[in-house]
């Protein structure tokens, strides 16, 4: 799996491997970041908040594709994978998408 580079120099994950590293498949990553979102971990433009950038946790880097155009990609560190973990970050994640399949769905996971 391809590690990408922060601005900060360590090393981390995309966030889409970044789901398939903490092994849950049933939330696709747009709606991973939307409930990120929601716990206040990204921002509405899906950069990381202070708080976890400061963490060397999580960054949104830009990258060159190889069609050559510029792309957003956030980046999440092996500390980041662990913190999530031990944080129950997920669980947060797929509880509020229980949450909210119930409440507008009509549809429980």
């Amino acid at each position: 799996m391809e590690k990408y580079k922060m601005s900060n120099g360590f090393l981390g994950y995309d966030i889409r491997v970044a789901v398939k590293i903490l092994n849950h498949k049933e939330i696709g990553r747009n709606n991973f970041l939307w409930h990120l979102r929601g716990l206040k971990i990204l921002d509405s433009n899906n950069y990381p908040t202070e708080k976890y950038k400061s963490m060397f946790l999580m960054d949104k880097i830009s990258v060159v594709t190889k069609s050559g155009f510029h792309s957003q990609k956030i980046i999440i560190t092996d500390a980041g994978l662990e913190y999530f973990e031990k944080n129950k970050i997920y669980d947060k994640v797929r509880e509020q998408d229980r949450i909210y399949c119930k409440n507008f769905c009509n549809s429980s996971i």
